[in-house]
């Protein structure tokens, strides 16, 4: 093989490889974006059960006087 051979080779070899890198690079900030909408999908989903709780009427005689209520137990 002589060196032109050698240097095409080479060349083809970093090409690539930093095509590879680019499109890990990509797929990962790709990832990082769906992670993050679903993180924030998840932390709207608990704040909206907590005022969905928060908003709850609780009577004197509602359910969490209860003896019978199994949250009520010790």
């Amino acid at each position: 093989m002589n060196l032109l051979g050698f240097l095409k080779l080479l060349f083809t070899f970093a090409n690539k490889l930093a095509t590879y890198l680019h499109e890990r690079q990509l797929l990962d900030a790709g990832q990082a974006k769906q992670l993050s909408a679903d993180l924030m999908e998840t932390l709207n989903a608990i704040q909206r059960s907590k005022d969905a709780k928060s908003a709850v009427m609780h009577d004197p005689d509602s359910v969490r006087s209860d003896p019978d209520n199994r949250d009520n137990r010790p």
